[in-house]
């Protein structure tokens, strides 16, 4: 729903989106119409192991398992 209502909003503002984009609400569709079909109970947005709703910190400094590196192991090329 949300690439769709940008859709909307692009082509309502007069901008056109890449090929590419379409390519993306193809696909999502195809996995939104696949997973109601393999599990129409689970709800993607509220389920704790897809961790959409984590916070900023565990997005930028921890890695799978939550574990921190230490500044010096850090590659230079990252850090």
């Amino acid at each position: 729903d949300v690439l769709l209502d940008i859709v909307d909003v692009t082509e309502s503002n007069g901008l056109k989106l890449p090929r590419e984009f379409g390519l993306l609400v193809k696909q999502s569709l195809y996995f939104d119409r696949y997973l109601k079909i393999l599990a129409p109970n689970l709800d993607v947005m509220s389920d704790e192991r897809v961790g959409l709703g984590g916070n900023m910190e565990d997005l930028n400094g921890g890695n799978v398992n939550g574990a921190r590196l230490a500044p010096e192991e850090v590659p230079r090329e990252f850090g």
